[in-house]
């Protein structure tokens, strides 16, 4: 069934880039698993952004640029992708590698499992302009730079917000915080305040360090 595409957003908005731990590790060890749990992924993720009233900006391979219309909508986006990315039947190679095997709870509950997205939302007012070629709504500025460079600090399974983002949420949003403090993100000169949010079920989540400088 074709999904239904939503009005791209403008103004003031949330830019979420997401992509896949270690998909390079995971082609080249398991290249056919990787092409079939792609598929899975792509549709998953497109499924997710319809659902929620999302904009797909753009897509390359594993790779997703997403514009939604405020911040809590992206944070909602993001807590429902990682639910469905733990329930989806991905191929038995990916699961027996390191970075796509079961982790669970002591109490049995799963933590991981399968392709792992890395997650990262900005919010402010990026400069939106449709593309000539393809008509669709493009996305540009330094605002969507930082978008990007935060999802570059996460690891797969987590989801990190500058402050921004952080503030322009509807209050009362149930979610597990952890303040992360500031951080150099890559190639930018201003430093961001990054906090992880998980959702409820995921909150025992636990990740290294975010790859800042």
């Amino acid at each position: 069934m074709a999904r239904r595409v939503h009005a791209p957003p403008t103004g003031e908005l949330a830019i979420v880039f997401c992509d896949v731990q270690d998909a390079r590790v995971l082609w080249d060890r398991a290249a056919h698993s990787m092409q079939a749990a792609l598929e899975l992924y792509q549709r998953l993720m497109r499924e997710v952004i319809s659902d929620l009233g999302a904009y797909e900006v753009r897509i390359k391979g594993d790779a997703f640029m997403i514009a939604a219309p405020d911040a809590t909508l992206a944070l909602r986006l993001c807590f429902e992708a990682q639910r469905r990315l733990l329930e989806c039947p991905w191929p038995g190679a990916i699961m027996q590698q390191p970075s796509g095997a079961v982790v669970e709870t002591e109490d049995g509950a799963p933590l991981f499992r399968g392709l792992r997205g890395r997650m990262g939302i900005h919010a402010g007012r990026p400069r939106c302009k449709p593309d000539p070629m393809t008509g669709r709504m493009d996305y540009v500025g330094g605002m969507v730079n930082r978008a990007a460079r935060v999802a570059d600090a996460a690891h797969g399974g987590q989801i990190l917000l500058t402050h921004a983002a952080f503030e322009a949420l509807d209050e009362g949003v149930d979610a597990h915080w952890r303040d992360l403090g500031v951080h150099r993100l890559r190639g930018l000169r201003r430093e961001e305040h990054l906090r992880q949010a998980l959702s409820i079920p995921l909150a025992a989540r636990r990740f290294p360090p975010v790859r800042t400088f």
